[in-house]
């Protein structure tokens, strides 16, 4: 009976594996993994979110009070749960007691401190140790206030239920600022950059697949091609989620931040990527660089890797000498060599955005950086330029290895010469 069952089950599956021979078989998995990996990064499915709408109103120098309502689609939310979190930018935090939203999604949370300190510690008009006079700070006069809540997290949830469905856990989350500046960390949901690193793996993989020449070839064109085009659309992406943020926002992806400023104080201020902290984004100094410049320099990295697809056209392999028998092994050497440059050269488009900030701080020393189109053009060249330069580091590289290796075997060839000569000097010796 279970054999039956078994037959049954694998008699079609083995129907569709005869049908599908291995380049066949390979093709179809690629395509489901680019079409997956594209409905994730491009076309993710809209998840339903609840809109907090929140006003904090100053009730005197130690508290405040907020007030506003939950919505969802415009509609109010009745028995949301509504509780806030208050910040003060060095791990401390505090948490009044939750409320329930009414009939109107309204909430109000009272006694909202404005400090961590204690209430005896705070004086009724705090002011910063800068502010005071020399005498103030010599009697000790006024406790310097550096626990100030900064920002306040707004989060929200409820339970929707539709019809006879099951009820849907349905959350919303804001945050809302205490200060004229401050740092707001960015969550980079895994599904918008699967793309990226998806297409780059497929590409390594391919050449070692079991595939036709043809199928490698065509296969590495289009996913250079991809790659390119996903990658400037990425940085543009990002720069769209930014431009609308508050300019007085630190925004952390982790190991980058984004702000507002200028590293030059003539030029006009604007959103800056940088690799280093941003202590004071009012007179900034880092390793950084504007984003649309940042964008430029992908723009003419990916240019270049789209100009050696483009010379494959009349530079074609010859697929028949790969396919002979026996094949020839100059051709097939050449092919491998066309297949590694299209691979490379995406790996190098990585590494755009790196020459981009060199080529601008180095512009921001020279006092360069006045005029937007010189920028811009030095952006372009940057990018460009990166992959000559590290195609150049990797041959150079490949120089010194073949060098030291012939260094070596010529020295292993010398020393096994001369234990062959002492060998034979001991054995006349011995005679």
């Amino acid at each position: 009976m279970e054999g039956s069952i078994f037959k049954s089950i694998w008699s079609p599956i083995k129907s569709v594996f005869k049908l599908l021979n291995a380049d066949r078989f390979a093709i179809v998995i690629i395509l489901i993994i680019i079409g997956y990996t594209t409905k994730l990064s491009f076309f993710p499915e809209e998840q339903k979110h609840l809109d907090i709408i929140s006003n904090l109103v100053e009730l005197n120098s130690q508290t405040w009070e907020m007030h506003g309502r939950i919505l969802n689609d415009g509609n109010p939310v009745e028995n949301a749960s509504v509780w806030i979190i208050l910040g003060d930018g060095k791990s401390n935090e505090d948490s009044p007691p939750a409320v329930l939203t009414n009939r109107q999604g309204g909430f109000n949370i009272q006694s909202i401190p404005r400090f961590f300190s204690k209430p005896d510690t705070i004086p009724a008009e705090p002011v910063m140790r800068e502010k005071r006079t020399r005498d103030e700070s010599i009697q000790g006069a006024g406790p310097e206030i550096q626990n100030k809540v900064k920002e306040l997290k707004i989060f929200a949830i409820t339970q929707a239920k539709e019809n006879d469905s099951k009820a849907e856990v349905i959350r919303g989350e804001k945050v809302q600022i205490a200060r004229e500046e401050s740092s707001k960390t960015i969550r980079i949901p895994y599904n918008h950059l699967v793309f990226l690193p998806t297409i780059f793996l497929i590409s390594i993989i391919i050449p070692f697949l079991r595939l036709s020449s043809r199928l490698k070839y065509n296969f590495s064109i289009i996913l250079a091609f991809l790659f390119s085009v996903a990658l400037i659309v990425a940085i543009a992406r990002g720069i769209s989620i930014v431009s609308p943020s508050d300019t007085k926002e630190i925004l952390s992806l982790g190991f980058v931040n984004v702000f507002w400023g200028s590293y030059v104080p003539e030029a006009q201020p604007e959103w800056l990527f940088s690799l280093t902290s941003a202590m004071n984004t009012a007179n900034p100094s880092g390793f950084g660089v504007p984003l649309w410049v940042l964008l430029l320099s992908v723009i003419g990295s990916s240019l270049f890797t789209l100009l050696i697809i483009v010379s494959e056209i009349k530079e074609r392999p010859d697929f028949a000498k790969l396919k002979a028998n026996p094949p020839d092994e100059a051709e097939i050497k050449k092919f491998r060599e066309k297949i590694e440059n299209i691979v490379r050269h995406q790996f190098y488009m990585l590494f755009s955005p790196l020459g981009a900030i060199f080529v601008y701080q180095l512009m921001v020393v020279a006092g360069a950086v006045g005029q937007p189109i010189t920028v811009a053009v030095a952006a372009l060249g940057a990018g460009s330029t990166m992959n000559l330069l590290l195609d150049k580091a990797v041959l150079a590289s490949k120089k010194a290895l073949d060098k030291s290796t012939l260094e070596e075997e010529s020295l292993d060839a010398e020393m096994n010469e001369i234990e062959k000569i002492e060998a034979e000097k001991l054995k006349k010796g011995k005679e």
